[in-house]
This record gives structure tokens, sequence and C-alpha cells, in this order.
């Protein structure tokens, strides 16, 4: 299941060269002021890569692969991902 959001303001953390931590609201894009194709192709991209992940066998890598691609869905609004993995 994937949940959509708005345009919505997000708030960034500036740290000058002094050390001041300044905020900026910015405009962000969500999923829902997406094409459809656009969606389509960047969930295409996530679970190929996920799938690549996963195919290597290794823990580490698609443990880092998740938290990556969940991320990613987040910030565009989405409610994010998670693997389960079955062994056969």
């Amino acid at each position: 299941m994937l949940i959509i959001s708005q345009i919505k303001t997000v708030e960034y953390a500036i740290i000058s060269k002094k050390g001041d931590v300044m905020l900026q609201d910015l405009k962000s894009i969500g999923l829902k002021d997406m094409h459809p194709m656009q969606i389509e192709a960047l969930m295409e991209l996530i679970g190929t890569t996920l799938k690549l992940a996963a195919n290597t066998k290794d823990r580490n890598l698609l443990t880092s692969v998740e938290s990556d691609c969940d991320e990613l869905v987040k910030l565009f609004g989405g409610v994010g991902v998670s693997v389960t993995v079955e062994e056969h």
C-alpha cells in the first residue's frame, strides 16, 4: 500500500560555518503531485533495487538498501518500504 501526500513544507536545518543553526522552510513535492508514470518508474526502480540487494544474500547490504529506499519513499510523502525475507 502506498499513501501519498500533497505538497508540504519541510523544515531544513542549516548550520553556518560559525556553528549557528538556522531553520528554513522549503516546499517539497509529494507523490500526489507526480505524474502516474513518474510514480510507477520510481516504484519499479525501488523494487528492482531491493530485489538485486536480496539476491546478493548479504543481509547487511539488504538492510542498508531497505533503509535507503524507505527514506526515499518517505521523502516523497509515502509510508515507506519494508522487506521480509523468506528462505526456502
